[in-house]
């Protein structure tokens, strides 16, 4: 229970930092919904008790629509997601766990408090029926129409159901707001667990799966670097883990607006860093730095990027230095030879992975013909390890199908890009204030970054779903404000927008 406890501890801090008024609003059933369901994780009789518990709990939690994404966030970031197969028979149809148990709690929320009818245009919903039918087609070409049917059901519940819950759930910048809050919230509770368990070397979410019986492969061994754990969290290895922290931490830069005071924030952003540090994931800290430059950029604060710029050069250039100094350091820089072995390893990966895709390059091959092709790749853990997303979508969608993935992303980027035109966006620039889009833009380019350096598994991939979800939400209500009259457009600025906005110079 111990997770328990440094969970409660980072959820009280969080609640110390920030504004009352969000912690008697939307986070007040944060600490009575993540009890529940985590002391469910560690005692439940089977998976699926467990699994059904987490949806009763995101229903009955969830009284009204602005309290659904932002519960959903909290509990997606800090449960465990042991997995049950569900099968007909013999017939094997998909692979159930707490992620989907949240996404259809939180849509019967949502059918139960629909507030109204928002304005929506199909066309936001582009990318992400892409993104699924690229999945599909490569985990269930050459194989049979059964297939493609379980794959299609797996995706349509890990990609599809999250992308509808946040794009419907989400009506305002005040309700994005809300959601980052949960977001956030979420990460300073992982945070402290993280610390705790990369100081003890001691994977505290190891015991569920054991509980459960369930074998978490060779990606969940204990790693270590630097004499310290590589914090897995309730993640089942500690990269995924930074990947997801590091989307957390970029929300909590890019939110001052969520904190009473500018030392609270500071000392908030203070502990995320030491959590983000815990799983030792270099790619993890790309993501961070490209998010925050990506929202400079597209909030046109050159002088500010200039500023930021600087820092991180001076702070780079004392990692190297310090890296020369002490072993620890340089181990967890990636400045020592098991660092050095990691990147020859990536560019090995990448040059015989561009060899592959020259010899099939429209639509690639099966995943399964790839890696026998690959298997002079084979690393130590005795699998070909696909740390480049990007590589491993062309190989097996060929050029074709990586064209349509760099798509998925830059589409909802340009509709944003385009966006900062609109007469509501046009005044809440005036005003020094970016009504979230910013920050969504910024975090889809992080989330390229890190897939570059990282496969796609897991919440990292329903993270594509729920960033591409933020992104047709706020352009949404953007657009839907453009038929205001000017007036009226002016006073939506006043009244949601300056609560809900970033403050000038976060």
């Amino acid at each position: 229970m111990y997770a328990i406890v440094f969970l409660v501890i980072g959820l009280l801090g969080f609640r110390y930092c920030v504004d009352r008024r969000l912690n008697t609003g939307i986070g007040k059933n944060f600490l009575p919904l993540m009890a529940i369901t985590q002391l469910a994780a560690f005692v439940s009789p089977t998976v699926l008790i467990y699994n059904s518990i987490v949806a009763i709990a995101m229903v009955v939690g969830c009284q009204k629509r602005d309290q659904i994404a932002p519960t959903y966030l909290f509990l997606l970031v800090t449960l465990p997601l042991p997995s049950k197969v569900i099968s007909t028979g013999s017939t094997y149809l998909m692979a159930y766990d707490a992620s989907i148990s949240l996404a259809l709690g939180g849509m019967a929320a949502l059918m139960m408090h629909p507030g109204g009818r928002p304005q929506r245009s199909v066309a936001n919903d582009v990318p992400i029926y892409a993104f699924l039918l690229l999945l599909a087609f490569i985990n269930a070409r050459s194989t049979t129409a059964t297939n493609l049917l379980r794959v299609l059901l797996d995706l349509t519940s890990t990609i599809l159901l999250p992308y509808l819950l946040v794009s419907r759930a989400v009506r305002s910048a005040q309700d994005f707001r809300f959601a980052i809050y949960g977001l956030v919230a979420g990460m300073a509770a992982l945070s402290t667990l993280a610390i705790y368990e990369a100081l003890h070397m001691w994977p505290l979410y190891r015991i569920v799966a054991d509980h459960y019986g369930i074998y978490l492969g060779g990606d969940a061994n204990v790693k270590v670097r630097a004499g310290l754990l590589r914090s897995p969290g309730p993640f089942t290895e500690p990269t995924s883990f930074g990947y997801c922290l590091a989307i957390g931490m970029i929300a909590a830069i890019l939110s001052r607006n969520l904190f009473r005071s500018s030392t609270l924030y500071l000392g908030f952003l203070g502990v995320l860093c030491l959590g983000i540090l815990a799983p030792q994931s270099r790619g993890a800290w790309l993501g961070v730095i490209v998010g925050i430059v990506g929202r400079e950029i597209y909030d046109g604060r050159w002088a500010s990027l200039s500023k930021k710029v600087a820092i991180g050069a001076i702070a780079g250039l004392a990692i190297v230095t310090a890296g020369k100094l002490d072993s620890r350091i340089a181990s967890t820089a990636g400045l020592n030879a098991e660092g050095q072995g990691t990147v020859e390893y990536r560019s090995n990966l990448l040059t015989r992975g561009l060899e592959e895709i020259r010899a099939h390059p429209v639509i690639g091959r099966p995943p399964d013909v790839v890696r026998a092709a690959l298997r002079d790749m084979t690393q130590g853990e005795g699998i070909v390890d696909f740390v480049n997303t990007y590589l491993f979508i062309g190989l097996t969608s060929g050029v074709i199908g990586f064209v349509i993935f760099v798509l998925i992303f830059l589409t909802p980027c340009g509709a944003l890009l385009k966006a900062r035109s609109t007469p509501f966006l046009r005044l809440a620039f005036r005003r020094g204030q970016d009504p979230t889009a910013g920050l969504v833009f910024g975090t889809l380019l992080g989330i390229m970054s890190m897939i570059a350096v990282t496969s796609m598994t897991g919440r990292t991939t329903i993270f594509v779903a729920i960033e591409i979800g933020f992104a047709s939400a706020i352009l949404n209500f953007v657009y839907s404000r453009q038929a205001m009259p000017r007036q009226r457009a002016a006073a939506t600025v006043d009244t949601q927008a300056s609560a809900a906005m970033p403050v000038p110079g976060a």
